[in-house]
């Protein structure tokens, strides 16, 4: 009689602890329940007001140039040059190009006009260098 009073509670006791597991992890798992996202708002770009993407925008179709500023943005995508006789840089903000004249000056400025007639920058005018002596 005592072995089936100790067997009913300890089933008992078992139902009851499973129970209350149960139950506790019911409720732990609404409690971290994600609440609902939050809707959003979701707005257009008016197509009218947005720009064309660059590479669209420059196509060959759309940009002429002319002789000088083909020449000149020839001489730029070869920059910095170096010789003995002087030496071609950007200047940017003033959109000149800057020669520095080795000495004896002169003699290699002269060196400098015919390199510009021989590498065909002759249509470039004299104007968008800054001769440094």
């Amino acid at each position: 009689m005592k072995n089936k009073l100790l067997i009913a509670t300890i089933i008992v006791s078992t139902f009851v602890i499973l129970l209350m597991t149960t139950m506790f992890t019911i409720r732990l798992i609404r409690y971290r329940q994600i609440p609902s996202s939050p809707t959003a708002e979701v707005t257009t770009v008016d197509p009218a007001l947005s720009a064309p993407p660059l590479e669209n925008s420059l196509t060959p179709n759309k940009i002429s140039l002319t002789p000088e500023e083909e020449e000149m943005s020839r001489l730029i995508k070869q920059l910095p040059i170096k010789t003995d006789a002087f030496n071609i840089s950007m200047n940017y903000a003033d959109s000149v190009f800057v020669v520095q004249i080795a000495q004896p000056g002169e003699a290699n400025y002269k060196v400098f006009e015919k390199w510009l007639v021989d590498n065909n920058f002759s249509k470039i005018s004299k104007d968008k260098f800054r001769i440094v002596f």
